[in-house]
């Protein structure tokens, strides 16, 4: 059952990851321009475009070494290894968590006021990181 519930995990984050791979490398999808995927995608009020294609890599590397960590969290390692797969999982699930709090506060919503991104931020952007960060939970607590 954890094994499934890290590898469900790690796909879904390399779903995401492959997503910002695209934009990276030029996609616009799911907007049909660069400006349409910054109100969808990005949402910063003050935003001219979107993020610079490096940044944009290293954030997709950074959700895919998450989706790593993930499937490393459903391996028995002891040690001095284990106990760092363990604290990069709690350390992502914090991380997840302040990102789906954000997303209900006052200047997030300020600060990412742009539609349909602010929208989809409450429906969907923010529990899914609730979702995530639940899900890195479980994986560290049934880890011990």
């Amino acid at each position: 059952m954890i094994a499934a519930l890290g590898y469900a995990l790690a796909l879904l984050l390399t779903a995401i990851a492959a997503a910002h791979f695209y934009w990276a490398f030029g996609g616009f999808w799911p907007a049909g321009d660069e400006m349409g995927l910054v109100n969808m995608v990005v949402g910063a009020k003050d935003a001219k475009s979107a993020p610079s294609g490096r940044l944009t890599i290293v954030v997709a590397t950074a959700i895919e070494a998450a989706g790593l960590v993930a499937v490393l969290l459903t391996a028995p390692f002891d040690g001095l290894f284990g106990a760092l797969v363990a604290l990069a999982g709690a350390a992502l699930c914090l991380i997840f968590l302040m990102r789906f709090a954000f997303g209900y506060l006052p200047f997030w919503r300020r600060r990412f006021s742009r539609q349909p991104f602010a929208r989809l931020d409450r429906l969907i952007y923010s529990p899914l990181c609730l979702t995530i960060a639940m899900g890195f939970a479980v994986l560290v607590f049934e880890r011990h």
